[in-house]
């Protein structure tokens, strides 16, 4: 099975570090996306000590999701979720897209529909044409007890795919959330790709929800192998509301591989211009910093953690 481009294929494994599922109660609000309402709060957080690491970690999580919905190719148990799901399927639809020029060199009509027993329980149903790829999961239980129901549609080249979710429900033991949404991914140079972010997801055993809003992850590879990342756009939470998320400086992983980032910063936004700054002092450590009184432009509290302890949300 072909692989897909390396930077797209980093890009949909670092979007699984958002951490959309660590939300709070839902609140007032409404939106849609991919079938799935969020209905969560809608206005612009308070940024407090209490809340900056967890709204940070909501932007670029240290802990990713202890799940893949499916599929053996996918090497790391721990990448998760959407992610997870988007990069499988970009490998089967470009294997599916190659399949389908091969049609067309031999003059037969390229669209195909199949339909596979998942190896544990349920069925997929795959329907290919020229451009596209559906995938119709039926209680599809292939891989680590995960039973996924609802349809993923991949349209585009192996350089410009989008990913649409349309009310995609993912359940097993302990878990159960549903997701809706789109993932573009593009290959800008053979360097350089992006990829775009719109997502609803509901945690339906406690109400959480998440969202993001135009997310844009920017991935440049350097002859080095190191990996330079760019995050920008909103993030919903369900109790606190959103943030606006810009990077003030890239931020840069040692490898493709890496968990987090050696450097870089990216700042947080919040209700009346309150913002919080993260700061990547190595791959071990980060710098959360507030400025709760935006009128005077200081940060008036700065606290070092680390990497895992971002990810716990532990209080300033």
């Amino acid at each position: 099975m072909s692989t897909p481009h390396a930077p797209v294929a980093t890009l949909l494994v670092i979007a699984a570090l958002l951490g959309l599922a660590g939300c709070s109660e839902s609140g007032g609000g409404s939106g849609l996306s991919g079938g799935v309402a969020y209905t969560g709060n809608a206005d612009p957080a308070d940024i407090t000590k209490q809340n900056a690491t967890r709204l940070g970690n909501a932007a670029l999580s240290a802990e990713e999701s202890s799940f893949v919905p499916f599929a053996e190719s996918v090497p790391q148990p721990g990448s998760a979720g959407a992610s997870a799901l988007a990069q499988r399927l970009l490998e089967i639809y470009h294997e599916a897209h190659q399949r389908a020029g091969r049609k067309q060199s031999a003059r037969v009509a390229p669209f195909e529909t199949r339909t596979q027993d998942c190896s544990v329980s349920g069925r997929l149903v795959l329907t290919e044409t020229e451009n596209s790829a559906v995938f119709d999961f039926d209680a599809c239980d292939n891989f680590f007890g995960l039973v996924i129901d609802g349809e993923v549609r991949a349209v585009g080249s192996q350089d410009d795919i989008t990913i649409t979710y349309t009310r995609l429900s993912i359940r097993a033991n302990g878990l159960d959330i549903t997701l809706g949404g789109t993932l573009r991914g593009r290959t800008l140079s053979p360097t350089e790709s992006r990829v775009t972010l719109d997502f609803v997801v509901v945690d339906n055993l406690t109400g959480r929800q998440a969202a993001t809003r135009d997310f844009v992850f920017a991935a440049t590879e350097n002859p080095d192998g190191s990996l330079e990342i760019t995050v920008d756009g909103r993030v919903l939470d369900s109790v606190e509301g959103y943030v606006d998320v810009a990077t003030a400086q890239t931020l840069v992983f040692e490898d493709v591989f890496a968990n987090y980032p050696a450097a870089g910063q990216f700042v947080l936004t919040g209700n009346a211009g309150q913002r919080a700054r993260v700061t990547a002092i190595d791959a071990n450590t980060v710098r959360v910093e507030l400025d709760i009184d935006p009128v005077d432009g200081v940060y008036e509290t700065s606290q070092d953690f680390l990497w895992s302890e971002l990810a716990s949300g532990a209080p300033l």
